[in-house]
Parts: C-alpha cells; sequence; structure tokens
C-alpha cells in the first residue's frame, strides 16, 4: 500500500524519533557538560584554596625585618645606652624572634626551599625577573610573569597549578602537580558519557515504543480507508480507549464512514426504485405502440393507445421532476433566494387551486390560517404544502374532510394538515418519508405518485431548518405537523 512505501526522510514516526531523539541528547549534553564544569570549579577552588593558603605562610618570610631604629626607644633605656653612644660603641643587634613551629623562616638570595609534607613549590623572583630562590619541586621552565597586577594571578599550565602573587620588589609564585586531579576529572567526564549515552539509548527506545503506540490508531486509519477506498463500506477503524485527540478523530471518521455507507445504499436503492419507476410508464408506452402498429385498427382504438401513451408519459415527467428536485436538495441547491415569506397566504393560495383536484374526489378542504410569517423559499414552501394537501387528498375516504391550518408558537411557526381518511399502521410510521416507500394499506396501488413527494418534502423542511411529524391511527385519519423556525 502507499503508506506503506513511504521514504524514511517523510515518515512521521521517524521524524518524531529524530527531533525526540535530538531534543534528549542535547539535554543530556548541556547536563553532562554543566556537571563537568561544576567538578572542574570545585576542584580548581579547592586547589587555588589550598595554594593561597600557603602564600600567605610564605609572605611573611619574604619581608625585611623591622630595622631597630624603626622602634622608639623608652627614656629609660635611653638614658642607659647614652655613655655608650657618646663613646662611639656600636650598638649590639636586636634579639631575633624564634620561629614558631609553623612559621616560615627568611629566605636569602640563590636559597633553594623544600616543603616535605606537600607536592607544593615556590619560586620567588626579584626586580628585572631574576629568579631569588625555588623549592626543589619547581619544574623545569618556569619563567617569570611578564604583567603585574595588585590582585593573585591563578593559571594552569600543562599538569600545573599555579598562583602568582606580586609583592613590593618581588613576585612570588606557588605551584602545584595536579595530574591526579586531571585523570580523576577525565575519568569523571568519561563517566557522564557513558551515563548520557546509556541514558540517551534507553530514552530512544522508550521513545520509539510511545511513538508507534501513539501512531498505530494511523495504521489501522490508513488500513481501512484502503479497504473502503477498494469498495468494502462496512469496515470501520477500531476505537481507542483513551480519550486523546486520536480518539476523537477516529469517532469522527467512523461517523463519516457510516454516512457514507448509508448514503452509497440509499443512492443504489434510490437508483433501482428510480429504475423500476420508470420502468413502468416505459413498458406501457411500449406495449400500446407495440399493440398500434401490429395491424390496421380503428380511429377509436388508435386514440386509446395515445391517451394510454399520454397518461404514462405524465407519469414520467412528474417522475423526472421529482428527482430533479431530489438530486439539486441533495446537492444542497436551493435555486433561489430566501426571504420572509406568509406562510398562511400561500397555504390559502395552494388550498385555492387543489380546489378542483378535492372536489374530483368528493373532499372538502376547510382552513384555519392566523398570520404568520417565517424565513424561506417560497417556491419551496409552497411545492411542501401542495404534497401534504395532494396526499391528504388522494388517500382520503370518500366525502371526507381536510384540514389545513396555521398558528405561532414560542418556538416557531406550525402548519398542520389533518384529513379523515384511512389512517397509516403503526408499522408503516416510520417509513412513511423514504424515498418510493408506498404503505400496503395506507396508499393504493392504483393512485398516482411515485412515492417521492413526502421524501421531497422532508427535504426542503429540513433544509429550512425545520422539522416534519406525522401521527396517525387506522380508521381515524392522519395529522402531519411541520415545524419552522422564526
Amino acid at each position: 500500500m502507499k503508506y506503506s512505501r513511504l521514504k524514511f526522510t517523510k515518515s512521521l514516526r521517524w521524524r518524531l524519533q529524530f527531533w525526540h531523539g535530538l531534543l534528549l541528547a542535547v539535554v543530556l549534553f548541556g547536563f553532562g557538560v554543566t556537571a563537568w564544569s561544576l567538578q572542574r570549579i570545585s576542584m580548581f577552588n579547592r586547589i587555588d584554596g589550598e595554594l593561597e593558603q600557603r602564600v600567605r605562610m610564605v609572605i611573611p618570610a619574604l619581608r625585611p625585618p623591622i630595622p631597630p631604629t624603626s622602634r622608639a626607644p623608652h627614656d629609660d633605656e635611653l638614658q642607659n645606652r647614652l655613655p655608650a653612644m657618646e663613646a662611639g660603641i656600636p650598638e649590639p643587634p636586636p634579639p631575633r624572634p624564634e620561629s614558631g613551629p609553623d612559621e616560615v623562616r627568611p629566605f636569602h638570595e640563590e636559597e633553594e626551599i623544600e616543603f616535605d609534607d606537600s607536592p607544593l613549590y615556590v619560586v620567588v623572583w626579584g626586580p628585572q625577573g631574576k629568579q631569588l630562590l625555588h623549592s626543589l619541586a619547581t619544574p623545569e621552565g618556569i619563567m617569570s610573569p611578564t604583567s603585574q597586577t595588585f590582585r593573585p594571578i591563578a593559571r594552569t599550565r600543562g599538569d600545573f597549578r599555579e598562583v602568582i602573587n606580586f609583592l613590593p620588589g618581588k613576585c612570588l609564585l606557588v605551584g602545584k602537580n595536579i595530574h591526579t586531579e586531571l585523570v580523576s576529572l577525565r575519568r569523571f567526564a568519561w563517566i557522564l558519557s557513558a551515563v548520557g549515552v546509556v541514558v540517551l539509548l534507553v530514552g530512544l527506545g522508550i521513545g520509539w515504543l510511545l511513538t508507534t503506540t501513539a501512531l498505530q490508531p494511523l495504521t489501522s486509519i490508513c488500513e481501512t480507508s484502503a479497504k473502503i477506498a477498494e469498495g468494502d463500506l462496512s469496515q470501520r477503524i477500531p476505537q481507542p480507549q483513551d480519550e486523546s485527540e486520536i480518539a476523537d478523530l477516529v469517532s469522527v471518521l467512523n461517523q463519516t464512514f457510516s454516512r457514507l455507507e448509508s448514503s452509497f445504499t440509499r443512492q443504489a436503492q434510490f437508483t433501482a426504485d428510480a429504475s423500476h419507476e420508470l420502468r413502468t410508464p416505459l413498458s406501457i408506452i411500449l406495449t400500446h405502440t407495440q399493440n398500434a402498429l401490429a395491424r390496421e385498427r380503428s380511429p377509436g382504438e388508435y386514440r386509446e393507445s395515445l391517451e394510454a401513451c399520454q397518461r404514462a408519459a405524465r407519469r414520467m415527467k412528474e417522475l423526472a421532476e421529482s428527482l430533479l428536485s431530489l438530486i439539486r436538495l441533495d446537492s444542497g441547491h436551493r435555486g433561489m433566494e430566501w426571504g420572509t415569506c406568509r406562510l398562511d397566504l400561500i397555504a390559502g393560495d395552494v388550498i385555492e387551486s387543489l380546489a378542483p383536484l378535492a372536489a374530483e374526489h368528493g373532499i372538502s378542504l376547510n382552513s384555519d390560517f392566523k398570520p404568520v410569517s417565517c424565513p424561506g423559499n417560497h417556491g419551496q414552501l409552497s411545492q411542501v404544502i401542495v404534497n401534504l394537501v395532494t396526499n391528504a387528498i388522494r388517500y382520503n375516504s370518500p366525502g371526507g374532510m381536510v384540514i389545513v391550518s396555521t398558528s405561532s408558537q414560542d418556538r416557531g411557526i406550525l402548519l398542520t394538515v389533518r384529513d379523515t381518511g384511512r389512517g397509516i399502521a403503526e408499522e408503516d410510521l416510520p417509513h412513511l418519508f423514504e424515498r418510493f416507500y408506498r404503505a400496503d394499506k395506507a396508499r393504493s396501488s392504483n393512485v398516482a405518485g411515485a412515492g417521492l413527494g413526502l421524501a421531497i418534502t422532508k427535504e426542503i423542511v429540513q433544509a429550512h431548518g425545520g422539522r416534519i411529524m406525522v401521527s396517525s391511527e387506522l380508521g381515524n385519519g392522519s395529522l402531519l405537523t411541520v415545524c419552522l423556525p422564526v
């Protein structure tokens, strides 16, 4: 089938899967990069804190000692030292404070230092970038920074993390080998990548399952539509149990298929009934013409044959006109513009025009009209009243009566046609407005007509937004009521 030969790029399922996978991959990538960046920042913050703590221990050792003259002596000290000063005896240097266990001793030029308790290294440069001292763990090729700032600088150089501080006349660098931390960070990145791939694969599998489940009704729709296109109008799409949009679509399509099947059935029945109705007058015409041409006949016999052919032709004309009216109504073609119609005046004109037919059948026509107006087409409303009154006359009892009335109510306009005929059997009432239907007891085969009058009446009433109802009882006549909107 055509729907099963779709290209890969045009498949709705694959397109949904592609966008679902792309969105999931972007989200996982963003999450992984964010987690890795936070881990990296946390690691560097921890290392930088360790380096800055070491910087705070080293800086006091780099500051020059406070000169003795900078301390103002007390009066008693000056009094004791005065004879020596006058004799020119040099003053001994002040005692040097002992270093505590956590303090770093002063460094001298070209001295090497070593921290035995950590893998840190220290480098000090003097003016013009001259290296004053360095620790034993200092890596090769380390150069003095060219630019100076008042704020510490943290940098990563290969497998080393370093913090640089600029002091008056000196530059202090404290660094650490972070190869182990970088390996751990790379391992963390690989773990994130592996977890992301697993989550992506699982998400794609779940997405494929959800997409397949969601699109399963579409597959059923395609298969059922293909069978219907092949001529099997009885096929219906399985109704999903949920209340999703696809379930609503399936419900609408099934209703459409039901109406389509009903329309085709009615069309086939209509064609068969029309053919049957046309076959009778055609057979009459053919029979009489063959008899007239078989041998020479008297003028009276020719006249009888022509009159029979005329009656058959009139019946064919009425049938053709009725069929044309039904076709126009089915196609939605109304032919004329609508306007405000006085239903009581239209009914009065119809009764006046049908008075000869009523007199021919011995039926009296009575009316009870109240002035009422409704929107509609004058010609079609007139046809409705003609059909109803004509049926009431033809299927009435000899010497019977037909009463036509118009009135208004809150919901609309009422037109009623009551007769005193034989009535209609209860089992025939549901089929009364079907095309070409004839009730066995209510309609006689000797009565002219093709069984389309009430069908046309119902179509016209529904086209005007109204409805038609019938109530009848055998032996007590019938009542047909037309309700039209105001």
